[in-house]
């Protein structure tokens, strides 16, 4: 199995597949998050029988929270 991270989600790392149970499996890596949300998808290739398959995930980060006063957090945007 591949795994495969867009370029620009430098934020997220794939640890190499390995195999629990019979079921291939990979740990995706995310780093601490002082800024906004970050989202990215995250391709699954394999495979089987000269078949190939293809799978994605959406993965999501949410933000740090950030010191603001009531006045900014009630004007924010929901």
């Amino acid at each position: 199995m591949t795994v495969e991270i867009p370029e620009d989600a430098t934020w997220l790392t794939a640890g190499e597949p390995g195999n629990i149970g019979g079921m291939t499996s990979v740990e995706l890596v995310a780093a601490a998050n002082e800024g906004g949300a970050r989202k990215t998808t995250v391709t699954f290739k394999t495979n089987v029988d000269g078949k190939d398959y293809i799978a994605m995930a959406d993965v999501e980060q949410l933000g740090a929270i950030a010191a603001v006063s009531v006045a900014d957090f009630l004007a924010a945007p929901e």
